[in-house]
């Protein structure tokens, strides 16, 4: 299936040894990104999506260039603190509180079962750094509220392990320069993991392999 249209995606730019070539794929397709952390006072927001105009679909490029690329289908990601490639405001950073940012999406498709969101940062010194991960998120839910606390599970998801070591959220930390990328994904998974919390990206991503729906993405930038 999925699996499949994942392995023609190209451009895989580190060493992954014992990793399968279904996981390598997706780790391809969710691309290499991250920076930060502290938590604060959140919320798990469930509901209907927010409508989204042509116009601002069209500006943000999620659901048609994921597509393109991937051969996957593509469904949209917003966020109310930031547009598709704008800044992150400092608030959700290191430099501020750290809190996660709110999200909200809407187009996945019939057969959902669950959602796994994943935020890196692939303009990382060391390579990707992984900010947040969070799976087994309700397929009724379509919305994450600002500030998500490092709780091990929240409304029944759970939480993973950043690259700073920790659960939860870790917001951008880049050194000084040009500013970094940060990537929100979110797959739409045709089953539940059923993971513990404080999986790492990899061991998240083996478990997803063959079971990815759909991919939608947004992308904001931080720099000091």
């Amino acid at each position: 299936m999925h699996g499949s249209a994942l392995r023609r995606w190209q451009g895989v730019g580190f060493g992954v040894g014992f990793l399968g070539a279904g996981v390598v794929a997706l780790l391809a397709v969710i691309g290499f990104a991250g920076c930060g952390r502290e938590a604060g006072e959140g919320g798990y927001v469930a509901g209907k999506p927010k409508q989204v105009s042509k116009t601002a679909a069209a500006k943000s490029g999620n659901a048609k260039s994921i597509a393109g690329r991937t051969k996957l289908p593509g469904f949209e990601v917003t966020s109310t603190a930031f547009d598709a490639g704008g800044t992150i405001p400092k608030v959700h950073t290191a430099d501020g509180d750290d809190f996660s940012p709110p999200l909200r999406w809407q187009g996945a498709p019939a057969g959902t079962k669950s959602f796994v969101l994943i935020c890196d940062d692939p303009d990382a010194p060391r390579g990707t750094w992984v900010h947040w991960v969070v799976y087994d998120i309700d397929p009724t839910v379509s919305a994450l509220g600002a500030g998500i606390t490092g709780t091990p599970t929240i409304g029944g998801a759970a939480q993973g392990r950043n690259d700073f070591g920790n659960l939860g959220y870790g917001g951008p930390s880049p050194p000084k320069g040009p500013a970094h990328r940060y990537f929100f994904r979110l797959l739409a998974l045709d089953k539940r993991l059923g993971l513990e919390s404080g999986a790492t990206r990899r061991e998240v991503l083996a478990a997803a392999d063959g079971h990815v729906l759909a991919l939608g993405e947004l992308m904001g930038r931080y720099g000091r």
